[in-house]
């Protein structure tokens, strides 16, 4: 076996092991549910012409920037935004 099978071997026990932990994660929502209450809301938001410049956008902009600034600060990864 030379290196590159041996890392693709090793590449496809690490899938299979995030596979089966995966298998665990138990979902207690009902997704489709969610994904058209979802696009309900995305509707509604492309119907608000409004909220695609000035200041909704621009505060909408600022709220997801800090949020990702703070969860990266608590995950320890830090994004770079430009």
């Amino acid at each position: 076996m030379d290196v590159i099978d041996k890392m693709e071997a090793e590449r496809e026990t690490q899938q299979e092991i995030e596979w089966l932990e995966a298998q665990k994660i138990v979902i207690s929502v009902d997704l489709l549910a969610a994904a058209k209450q979802q696009l309900k809301f995305l509707a509604a938001v492309d119907k608000n012409r409004c909220l695609y410049e000035g200041p909704a956008l621009e505060k909408a902009i600022y709220r997801y920037a800090t949020n990702v600034i703070v969860r990266s600060f608590m995950e320890g990864s830090w994004i770079i935004l430009m």
